[in-house]
């Protein structure tokens, strides 16, 4: 029992020649594995800023938006006050945020290698309201007249500025303003202003109020196509008659608008699994139809004035990646990492798991061919009737060769090959005839005898 016990756990025991061939495979893997995680992505930070507008603005509702569906995929949305939208580029510029929401048309070249386009999220009408008893129909007829131009450093201002200069209006033509919206329309209805710029969507309550005012006008782009012509961000949308209001019909007529688009600006350095999360989020929050858009329209990839980011692109036009389609964010975001690694997962296993089958069988083999070397020579030697042949002493080489192959380790699979050479042992003893075949004797210990164990052991 004990020697079956014995035969039991030597079995069990790792095969020497396997660990040799398979050690180095895992070993080289791994290394291959360590170079290659030093260029994978690092894990996408749990905490981003974005900058938004004054409290209680579009851009800031939509922030709070953000940060609940954000907080959903473990990501915390930091939500930054600004005056607006020329704040919010300098914030991103200066590296105070990693996201922001920017008015079309107000980053310049510098931002250019700096930030990069998510989306444009909406349509952002430039709503110019004067008082009833003015005839306005051009941005030329606003000379001599009191202009509110939206808050200081406000996307509203830096367009309204923009378009006053193109026709012609400079500081000594009329009398600039700049206030906040509510004080601005405060203003417009109270008379110390004639003109009041608004840059904002149709859903804010200030402007639904402003439009169903009585005293207040809102003007008509009639030359929108020469806008949008000289000013590639911006687009012409219409506010058609009794849209607002069908038994007062308001407003009376077709009023046709130049738009700038809301837009989701990113730094560079955004982390890219961060980019398609985004895009879900803007896609669940502005996909809906208002006023100026059909249901899908935006998010988009176009009204963009800054490049749109490669992975914002896929995202836009191919959806939610499939992992992100599948998986949480936290989950998909570990599994895209490793994939980098595949590449050079396979590159190295593929040759090395084919190479080394091969050289673990002929490691194993060697073991057992390097005395057939010898058998042979005995054999020769015994085959030619001129060459003389010292029996006692390849008896002896004989015998030891058996011992050392007793202690010689081969794995199961390829006994047969070792007994084999048993087999072919015993029938070189035969030739070696009928009067040595019980002869136990010693191997000679003389300097002959050790050459020629030596030229059998190479």
């Amino acid at each position: 029992m004990s020697n079956y016990l014995e035969e039991r756990q030597a079995e069990q025991q790792p095969d020497r020649e396997y660990l040799k061939i398979w050690a180095p495979v895992v070993l080289i893997t791994l290394i291959g594995l360590f170079i290659a995680w030093e260029y994978v992505e690092p894990p996408p930070p749990e905490r981003i800023r974005v900058s938004a507008g004054t409290i209680g603005g579009a851009y800031h509702q939509y922030a709070e938006l953000y940060r609940e569906s954000l907080a959903e995929s473990g990501i915390t949305l930091e939500v930054l006050e600004s005056a607006g939208s020329v704040e919010n580029l300098r914030h991103l510029l200066d590296g105070e945020c990693d996201i922001a929401f920017l008015q079309g048309g107000i980053a310049g070249p510098e931002a250019v290698g700096t930030l990069e386009s998510l989306a444009s999220l909406y349509f952002e009408p430039l709503w110019v309201f004067h008082q009833a008893g003015l005839e306005i129909t051009h941005l030329t007829d606003l000379k001599g007249l009191r202009i509110g131009t939206g808050p200081p450093e406000s996307g509203t201002e830096s367009l309204a500025r923009k378009l006053l200069a193109a026709n012609g209006l400079g500081d000594s033509d009329a009398i600039f303003e700049s206030l906040g919206s509510d004080e601005a329309v405060e203003a417009l209805r109270g008379g110390r202003l004639d003109v009041a710029f608004f840059v904002s969507g149709w859903q804010a309550p200030m402007i639904q109020g402003l439009v169903k005012e009585p005293s207040i006008r809102l003007m008509s782009f009639e030359r929108d196509e020469a806008y949008e012509s000289r000013f590639p961000f911006l687009s012409s949308v219409l506010l058609p008659e009794g849209s607002v209001d069908l038994e007062t019909n308001i407003p009376p007529r077709d009023t046709i608008l130049v738009s700038p688009t809301a837009n989701l600006i990113a730094r560079k350095d955004l982390h890219p699994a961060l980019v398609d999360l985004l895009v879900s989020t803007a896609d669940a929050v502005h996909h809906s139809a208002d006023m100026f858009s059909e249901a899908g329209e935006f998010p988009s990839s176009g009204f963009v004035d800054l490049p749109l980011r490669d992975e914002a692109r896929r995202s836009l036009t191919q959806g939610p990646s499939l992992l992100n389609r599948l998986l949480p964010f936290w989950l998909a975001s570990i599994v895209d990492r490793m994939a980098v690694l595949m590449l050079p997962l396979l590159t190295l296993l593929f040759p090395l798991v084919k190479v080394a089958p091969p050289l673990y069988r002929w490691r194993v083999r060697r073991k057992i061919y390097r005395w057939y070397k010898y058998l042979r020579a005995v054999d020769l030697d015994l085959a030619n009737p001129h060459t003389p042949v010292d029996i006692p002493r390849i008896e002896a080489h004989l015998a030891e060769l058996e011992q050392e192959l007793n202690g010689v380790n081969v794995p199961l699979s390829y006994m047969d090959e070792f007994y084999h050479l048993k087999v072919h042992i015993a029938l070189v003893r035969e030739k070696l005839g009928p009067a040595v075949a019980g002869s136990s004797a010693e191997l000679p210990d003389d300097s002959s005898d050790r050459n020629a164990v030596g030229m059998r052991e190479g």
